[in-house]
């Protein structure tokens, strides 16, 4: 996705959907007079929600007040207030809004997503009578402490003053129980003395951290100003407090990364710029949806000077110039071909570090296809780890599109076609399917496993639209005497008519996953590739049963089971030498949701003493879970790529 700091893939439950009511836009924010009475309040607690005043916690959508001036504050008569937010257990993912008492509007751009615990946002609200009120869409815990406030009355304020956005520091390492320290104040045009700033915060690290910031010459606050989750990144507006020598400090309780961007400062003797700091505000918008494109060739290593890719080498693809407009993550048929010996290959976002997780595995010759969804990251280059020297090749077949395309429909699958109940196909030869009996009127694209079996020679087949041209592509090789799967999903074109091109004798049968229409609103969240279970670290599946899976997914340490309709997962078969009947050897495995029965299809298709993987789209029962079935004792991997979801995307915005 590109430049995830200013368009983030968070999912919400907007308030609007939990009313029975279509999501609305956000309206526009509205432009004040510049601040010039701003008092900083040093971050003192203002209210909790789970002390004996607090009320306990948040109803969704009913307004909370929170007494901002009166007897249980410090703070005089104000007209606007800056309050940092945070968020305590939520029940689930949502939004906080605070706005100005009586005036809640569900359309308005919230100002705190409620991801996981810890979440934390300044946010500035209009004071009525003295009070400020706070509404969210989930049931919640919420504190709010006061990290300043306006009074137009008291000419001894501070004013705000803007400037453009400009990084103090990129992945400045912090290290666990230690503390860095950045000088602000006369550097960058920020004038000496300038006792506060507006910040943008992002950090990130391999384990949970709270990360504080505060002026070095006074103690570090009790609060966090944020929290990242283990492996994630976080990111937060801050006001930051600066030393007497305009320094400021970042302190975490894990190794951790920080960059701090600087969008402007309070003076006391400079005349206001702007109405106030940068907000973090957020909108929400459609889900990605599923665009199918004509199969064309993203690279060959082959092509060229043909050099491959070195053992342990990585090859980096950039698709800004071909990706569509709004694309979060790009459908590639990878190929590798002529390994030098047994490995693998692991595809993810350039920007991210390299997962445990894998796409492709080969033995020596070898040429395996197998279809990869990948996150863009933040510059839309996806990578290719190769732990073996290979050649590999890519075809780009689709891509997700933020606010377009169309939604995923899933289904329990089931079999198409199995050209062994009459022919194979002969060589040059084409089978056309008619899916619209399958899908509904407005499918614009099927999601079909296809599996080549008793091919009589070397050679490939191409899944491809009737409508359209035979492209310059392949979905898989086929091996003499051998069987082999991979994931299609294709445009079925205005006769809803699909066609499988076979260069060499062969049978085919596909099963349909589901397919992509639009009267689905069921968007994808591509995310780096991680590991959801291995067997050879839990015990081999046995030849016959299913291993139930109950997945919780997380983002940002939330579980979204109840949202999730299917998962992406990239999953691997390791079979084991015959050992007489029932174990090992060749075999398959059908992946489909555990409440329903097992159905008359396959996902994978392996050989004794053989590795092999292949994307399944699994459909999730009510309960959150899939079935894993074996025909054979084998080891299975799963990696998961991402999830498909009904709840809208949100787009962070940065808003004076």
């Amino acid at each position: 996705m590109r430049t995830r700091r200013r368009l983030a893939a968070i999912l919400v439950a907007a308030l609007a959907a939990l009313a029975g009511g279509a999501t609305a836009a956000p309206a526009p924010v509205a432009a004040t007079t510049p601040s010039s009475a701003f008092h900083d309040a040093g971050g003192s607690d203002l209210f909790d929600s789970r002390s004996f005043f607090g009320g306990g916690r948040l109803t969704p959508g009913v307004e909370r007040a929170i007494v901002v001036v009166g007897v249980f504050s410090t703070i005089p008569a104000a007209r606007r207030v800056a309050l940092r937010l945070t968020a305590i257990s939520p029940a689930g993912q949502g939004f906080v809004r605070a706005h100005r008492c009586g005036a809640f509007d569900p359309a308005a751009p919230a100002a705190l997503r409620l991801v996981r615990d810890g979440d934390t946002e300044v946010a500035w609200a209009d004071v009525t009578a003295g009070l400020v009120c706070v509404t969210s869409t989930v049931a919640t815990d919420l504190t709010a402490r006061v990290e300043g406030y306006e009074d137009p009355a008291d000419p001894g304020g501070l004013s705000f003053v803007s400037r453009p956005a400009v990084q103090l520091a990129v992945g400045l390492p912090v290290a666990a129980g230690g503390v860095s320290t950045l000088r602000i104040a006369g550097t960058l045009g920020v004038p000496a003395g300038t006792p506060l700033v507006s910040l943008i915060v992002e950090a990130a690290g391999d384990e949970a951290s709270d990360v504080r910031l505060y002026a070095c010459d006074q103690g570090a606050p009790p609060r966090p100003t944020l929290r990242h989750a283990a492996g994630a990144s976080w990111i937060t507006t801050a006001l930051g407090r600066l030393s007497g020598q305009g320094d400021l400090c970042i302190a975490a309780t894990a190794a951790t990364t920080v960059t701090v961007e600087l969008n402007g400062w309070w003076s006391a003797t400079e005349a206001a710029t702007a109405s106030g700091p940068v907000q973090h505000l957020f909108e929400t918008i459609p889900s990605p949806g599923f665009v199918a494109v004509t199969p064309s060739r993203a690279f060959d290593t082959r092509d060229g000077a043909a050099v491959a890719v070195a053992t342990g080498g990585t090859y980096e693809l950039d698709l800004a110039s071909r990706a569509l407009a709004g694309a979060t993550d790009v459908v590639l048929n990878v190929t590798v071909t002529e390994p030098s010996a047994a490995g693998y290959v692991t595809v993810y976002p350039c920007s991210s570090p390299r997962p445990l997780a894998s796409n492709l595995n080969v033995v020596t010759g070898q040429t395996v296809p197998n279809l990869v969804v990948a996150a863009l990251g933040d510059d839309d280059r996806v990578c290719f780890y190769a732990s073996v020297g290979t050649h590999l090749l890519a075809d780009v077949t689709g891509w997700f599109v933020l606010g377009g395309g169309t939604g995923l429909v899933t289904r329990t699958p089931s079999r198409l076609f199995d050209t062994r109940s009459a022919a194979a196909l002969g060589a040059g030869a084409t089978y056309e399917l008619d899916v619209a009996p399958k899908v509904d009127a407005e499918a614009t694209a099927v999601v079909m496993n296809v599996t080549f079996t008793e091919a009589t020679a070397a050679g490939y087949v191409t899944v491809y639209p009737c409508d359209a041209a035979r492209p310059t592509a392949s979905n898989l090789n086929t091996v003499a005497g051998s069987t082999g799967s991979n994931l299609v999903m294709v445009s079925i074109g205005a006769s809803k008519r699909v066609c499988f091109y076979a260069s060499a004798p062969t049978h085919l049968l596909a099963d349909l996953a589901g397919w992509y229409s639009t009267s689905s609103s069921v968007g994808y969240v591509g995310e780096v590739p991680r590991r959801l279970f291995d067997t050879r670290q839990t015990g081999a599946v046995f030849a016959g049963r299913s291993k139930p899976w109950p997945v919780e997914i997380a983002v940002g340490g939330v579980r979204y089971l109840p949202d999730v309709e299917a998962l992406v997962v990239n999953v691997t078969a390791i079979s084991f030498p015959d050992g007489g009947p029932g174990f090992g050897g060749a075999g398959y495995v059908t992946v489909y949701p555990c409440a329903a029965e097992r159905p008359t299809a396959s996902n994978l298709n392996l050989e004794a003493d053989r590795v092999v993987p292949n994307l399944v789209v699994a459909a999730l029962d009510p309960s959150g879970r899939t079935c894993f079935y074996a025909q054979k004792t084998m080891q299975l991997i799963a990696d998961e790529a991402g999830f498909f979801t009904a709840l809208p995307f949100t787009r962070e915005l940065f808003v004076r």
